[in-house]
């Protein structure tokens, strides 16, 4: 016994390591941590932020469920010699005049000139 438990200290034998002691432990384990990842990733999260960048042709379109808000997506930023398109979505409140960023995994690539409706269907998706 003791032999063993020093092998399972050093890794088991011959300093490998031993990843099937209990193979339901690391099951677990690895399936606990496939669902928090699975869970991540499919997170949509809205968080306060400051105004966005300056830009031109983005996509400003009344949120279907809040009167109160606007959705911003994209745009584009050019000074002549710099150019950028955005594929980011911001909420405006017109109510408090603050500036909401959404984030997520499955978000439309950058654009510009661009149409946008959101649709009441699924909490007002765009």
């Amino acid at each position: 016994k003791e032999q063993r438990r020093s092998q399972k200290k050093k890794g088991g034998k011959g300093g490998e390591p031993d990843f099937f002691d209990d193979p339901e432990e690391d099951i677990s384990a690895i399936l606990a941590s496939i669902q928090s990842e699975a869970k991540r990733k499919k997170e949509v999260k809205i968080e306060p932020a400051s105004a966005p960048s300056p830009r031109i042709h983005a996509s400003f379109t009344p949120h279907p469920l809040a009167k109160e808000k606007i959705l911003m997506f994209g745009g584009e930023f050019y000074d002549g010699k710099t150019d950028k398109t955005y594929g980011d979505l911001f909420i405006f409140n017109t109510s408090n005049e603050k500036w909401s960023l959404v984030t997520g995994p499955n978000a439309p690539l950058p654009r510009l000139a661009h149409q946008a409706a959101a649709i009441p269907a699924r909490n007002g998706e765009l």
